[in-house]
Order: C-alpha cells, then structure tokens, then sequence
C-alpha cells in the first residue's frame, strides 16, 4: 500500500515539473512578450538591485528556458509541414524559385531606396543622397541583369551567358564602389567641418 502510495507521489512531482518546463504553448506565446518588455522597462527605469528588477530577470529567464526546451518540437512541427505542405516543397526542392523570389524582392527594394534618395537629393540639394541613389541604383541594375536571365534560363543550363553577366556585375562594382567612397568622403569631411552636406 505504502509503494502504491510513492509512486503516485513520484508521478504527481514528475508531472509537475514537466509542467513547469513544458507548459502550454499558449503560455509560453504570452510569457514571451510580457518578460520583453518587463526585462526592457526595469533595465531603463529600474535599479538593477531592486526586487522588481531582480523578478524582472527571474521572469525572462523562466521565459528563455521554457522556450530553449521547446524548440526541438518547433522544428519537428515545421519539418512535419514541410512535408505535408505542397508550397513548402516545391520552396525547398525549386533553387530557381528561391533565386528567382530574393531577387526580385531585392530589386524592388533597391529600386524603392533609389528613388527615395534621389527624390530627397534633389529636394534638399544634397550630394551625399545623390550618392546614395547613385549606389542602389547599381545594385538596382546588376539585381535587374540577374533578374532578366534567370526568368528566362534555369541555373547552371547556359554557362557562357552566366559567367559574361558575373563579368558585368564585376565590373559594375567599380563605380558602385567609387559612390561608397564618394559618401564616406562626404561624411568625413562633414565630421571634420561640422556641416550639414
């Protein structure tokens, strides 16, 4: 009766403390934000030897454990999507569709940050943003010589053509680097002259 007895007890302490280390993902989504910010609001207004902060930094911890235990099942779940989802697939197996998405995402976004420094060089007369376009227009038009071939050509299928766009991006990082030094001129000679460029 008394075994019987210990083991019940053994099993409710083990119970309890997977409890404690494997809580419920809803809890370990709450805690994670509210620790965050607790850790952030007591390291800028708090004294690091007050009891507020020292709970602060007990509370971030748990936070940090329960997530560390965790996160071999967070990538059993995502590798058991991967194999379950047909986009998840194709992502992982198509090295084209990869190169094809970093791509034109990266394109756009240089195109956008050209733009937006040639709009504020020429509205604030500013050499040092027309630098700055001058660089992510560069890297626009290197980004867009790869775009335009492999939209139409599979990786590795036409070499000639690939190593004579390398060759062109090689060479395009000539001025791209003579508008970086271009910009580190213009920020060191506004460090030294304490003038707005």
């Amino acid at each position: 009766m008394k075994n019987s007895l210990n083991k019940t007890k053994i099993f409710n302490w083990k119970r309890f403390g997977l409890s404690i280390l494997y809580p419920h993902i809803a809890v370990l989504i709450c805690f994670l934000p509210i620790s965050i910010l607790f850790l952030i609001m007591s390291l800028i207004y708090l004294d690091s030897t007050s009891l507020l902060a020292i709970l602060s930094y007990l509370f971030s911890f748990y936070s940090l454990l329960i997530l560390c235990f965790r996160i071999p099942r967070i990538v059993m779940f995502f590798k058991e999507m991967k194999k379950q989802n047909k986009f998840m697939q194709r992502w992982s197996n198509d090295v084209n569709l990869r190169i094809n998405v970093s791509l034109y995402s990266s394109l756009i976004w240089n195109v956008a940050f050209a733009s937006f420094h040639l709009v504020l060089g020429f509205h604030h007369k500013s050499f040092w943003f027309i630098s700055m376009f001058a660089y992510y227009l560069i890297l626009s038009i290197m980004r867009f010589f790869l775009v335009k071939h492999t939209s139409k050509n599979n990786l590795n299928k036409q070499k000639n053509q690939e190593i004579k766009k390398s060759i062109i991006c090689g060479w395009l990082l000539i001025p791209m680097n003579l508008a970086l030094a271009v910009m580190i001129f213009l920020w060191y000679i506004g460090t030294k002259l304490s003038v707005i460029i």
